[in-house]
């Protein structure tokens, strides 16, 4: 072989070696690279902060006695109202219904085709748009609801008190009071149960129709969170007066107020009685002492038997104002009860802690009058707020008011349209 030739395949295989020795490097000096961890990535500053969005679940809820439908009305964070998708129970039948803050409890009657029978819903409000459960409790035509958490009660002819436990599948029920029973003599077959007063410690079930007039108290049992009912009563009279019939009634955290209205010959009137929470007194206890008159009163009347051309007020007393007006809708925020008074506008009276051991003892209570410009429906509270239904015509609205103890002041804080033909407030038994 030539000598060139010879120098020429020598250096080739020179070159050869030296490149194969760069590309091993190369290759070894990335594997490097990909096994060194890379360094960490700079932080993510938080995000801003975002108000937080206004909560689906009503404040409250609106009722007419034309309609079965239940107008949900939400509070926003900024204390605006704003009316809800309708709750529309499938019938065309009155209902009875009750609210607690997250559930809601209907009940109805209906006969179809001679067979009768008594339907009762439950809406969760945390789910909307979800259907509602349902169950069927004997016939009874209900008068009254009271819902916590899965279990309504329902108040019905006959001093009928049921209980409908939505917690087992299907729903439980139970009848826990009906009448005719061995523990009074009275005939109670045409006396209904008419609204329910929860304490905390216990559920007042109120009958409000011809004396005598009874409240049948069950205890409340607590386990955990969770609250149970007893299955039994103990029976109280309340105070009764000829042609009286009980209305409404509310726990204020220290008292029961209830309220109630009168009529016979010699006049008529209305007023709130005032009553320990406990209600101690029995039927027999009644007996026994003779009287049944409630710690404290508030009452108005006129007396029939004064003419009017020597007495233009007819012997009218009123709790205040100078208008007579009729009573609807009860309500209370510290020690301080409110009284829906119509066109009156609204009575706030302060309770005093502690009620007198005996009839006539107590302080004497002065009413304050809140003129609200409009007829004042219905009143209630919720969550701490005060709410007025106003109407003008058929025209309804809602006002959330604001509540200035020191300078006695009650103002309009809000207003929202509510639908026409609103009749009052859904009862509601909100966590105090």
């Amino acid at each position: 072989m030539p000598y060139d030739h010879i120098v020429r395949l020598i250096i080739a295989c020179s070159l050869l070696t030296t490149l194969t020795a760069l590309t091993s490097c190369e290759a070894r000096e990335k594997s490097a690279v990909a096994e060194t961890p890379a360094a960490p990535a700079a932080p993510t500053p938080p995000a801003p902060p975002t108000e937080r969005p206004d909560t689906p679940r009503p404040a409250l809820l609106l009722t007419a006695k034309k309609s079965p439908a239940l107008t949900p009305l939400h509070v926003t964070h900024g204390g605006d109202l704003r009316v809800m998708d309708r709750i529309i129970p499938p019938t065309t039948s009155p209902v009875v219904s009750a609210y607690d803050g997250s559930s809601v409890c209907v009940a109805y009657a209906e006969d179809a085709d001679g067979v009768k029978t008594t339907h009762v819903l439950l809406y969760d409000l945390d789910r909307p748009g979800a259907e509602p459960r349902a169950a069927q409790a004997p016939y009874n035509t209900p008068h009254s609801a009271f819902v916590d958490g899965q279990t309504c009660v329902l108040g019905g002819e006959g001093a009928s008190v049921q209980r409908v436990d939505f917690a087992s599948t299907p729903a439980s029920v139970e009848q826990l009071e009906s009448w005719p029973s061995s523990r009074t003599d009275w005939n109670l077959d045409y006396k209904a149960v008419d609204f329910f007063v929860d304490t905390g410690d216990t559920l007042i079930a109120v009958d409000d129709m011809v004396m005598p007039f009874f409240a049948f108290v069950y205890d409340w049992t607590s386990t955990g969170r969770s609250r149970s009912l007893s299955n039994t009563s103990r029976v109280v009279q309340l105070p009764d007066g000829p042609n009286q019939s009980y209305q409404e009634g509310i726990f204020t955290g220290a008292h029961v107020a209830l309220m109630y209205r009168f009529s016979h010959r010699a006049g008529s009137g209305q007023g709130i009685q005032i009553h320990d929470p406990k209600l101690p007194l029995t039927m027999t206890e009644w007996e026994e002492k003779g009287v049944a008159i409630p710690p404290l009163l508030l009452v108005e009347s006129v007396d029939r038997r004064r003419r009017k051309d020597t007495d233009p007020t007819r012997g009218v007393r009123l709790l205040a104002g100078d208008e007579r007006t009729r009573l609807r809708g009860l309500a209370s925020l510290g020690d301080t009860l409110f009284i829906g008074a119509g066109t009156r506008g609204i009575l706030g009276v302060e309770l005093p802690r502690e009620l007198p051991e005996e009839p006539d003892q107590g302080p004497e209570l002065s009413p304050e009058l809140f003129p609200m410009g409009a007829n004042v429906l219905d009143l209630t509270n919720a969550r701490g707020q005060l709410f007025a239904l106003l109407g003008s015509g058929s025209q309804r609205e809602v006002a959330r008011l604001s509540w200035d103890p020191a300078a006695r002041a009650l103002t309009v804080a809000a207003r929202s349209s509510v639908p026409d033909g609103t009749t009052g407030f859904v009862t509601a038994f909100l966590p105090r």
